[in-house]
């Protein structure tokens, strides 16, 4: 009976059967069976369903305020002692997952041979139901509050020239202010440019649009055009621009995930060695 209420407290909190099993790894069956069982035990409904909702009775709020936090202490009590393993499926941004991240993320799989990884690397974020991810890494910052967001490290960035447009700038020899800023041809990634004190702007003379950064950065290389990109790989496509009165903001990388609550142990073990990881750099 133990299982079975741990298993009502997860469709409870997951607003559905669908996601309680997706985030379970179980079949819908097993967990729509499993809760009928539970409500025979008890002689009582505890969950109201129709083909688009999810509710709880008066009966079935008692039983989850009553059993939700022992529920909760039970399963960190169980981690405590039980060993990382089993498969993390993650998602990352391409240039991410090629530098220091994917440095980390072998490393860790390394130290931990019980755990294995499926990863996707997009710069589109993914959807952790629908696309059955257990966490993201996301440059930020982020707008969905209702996510949890660990920050790792943060990622400098400028906005950088190459070719024949640096070689102009330079001769010119004076820092770019905004309106000029604007005036000037862009290679615009589709992430907005963030400056100390400004809200986001996006800029004018968008003459590319290119959303992989290592492209973007090619681009930059040849001449194409201006682009705000993290310092690393901007100062291999060119030089940073000189900029009047404008200071860009640094990014962050964020592992991010939907519930720090109840996270599997093999999960919880690669969050807490990347921190670890990102307060040793």
């Amino acid at each position: 009976m133990l299982d079975d209420l741990a298993l009502f407290v997860a469709v409870a909190k997951a607003g559905s059967f669908s996601n309680a099993a997706l985030e379970l790894g179980l079949p819908l069956s097993t967990v729509s069976r499993r809760i009928g069982d539970l409500e025979r035990k008890f002689g009582a409904k505890l969950l109201e369903r129709t083909t688009r909702k999810l509710r709880l009775t008066a009966f079935g709020r008692l039983v989850l305020d009553r059993s939700e936090a022992p529920i909760e202490a039970l399963a960190e009590a169980v981690r405590l002692r039980m060993p990382a393993g089993g498969a993390i499926r993650a998602t990352a941004p391409p240039l991410a997952a090629r530098g220091r991240l994917g440095d980390d993320l072998l490393a860790f799989l390394g130290e931990h041979p019980g755990i294995s990884l499926d990863l996707t690397t997009t710069n589109s974020p993914l959807d952790f139901i629908r696309d059955n991810i257990d966490i993201a890494f996301r440059v930020g910052p982020l707008d969905d509050s209702s996510l949890v967001a660990v920050r790792l490290w943060d990622i400098p960035y400028v906005i950088c020239a190459g070719g024949a447009l640096a070689d102009d700038l330079r001769e010119k020899g004076e820092a770019v202010s905004l309106s000029t800023l604007n005036m000037l041809p862009t290679i615009y990634t589709g992430q907005p440019w963030r400056f100390a004190g400004m809200a986001p702007i996006r800029p004018s003379n968008v003459v590319h649009r290119i959303d992989d950064l290592e492209v973007a950065a090619a681009g930059v290389r040849v001449g194409l055009g201006l682009a705000y990109l993290p310092r690393d790989l901007a100062l291999g496509a060119g030089v940073e621009v000189p900029l009047e009165g404008l200071l860009p903001l640094d990014k962050a990388l964020f592992a991010v995930f939907l519930e720090r609550r109840l996270l599997p142990a093999h999960l919880r073990s690669l969050i807490e060695w990347l921190k670890g990881r990102a307060q040793l750099a």
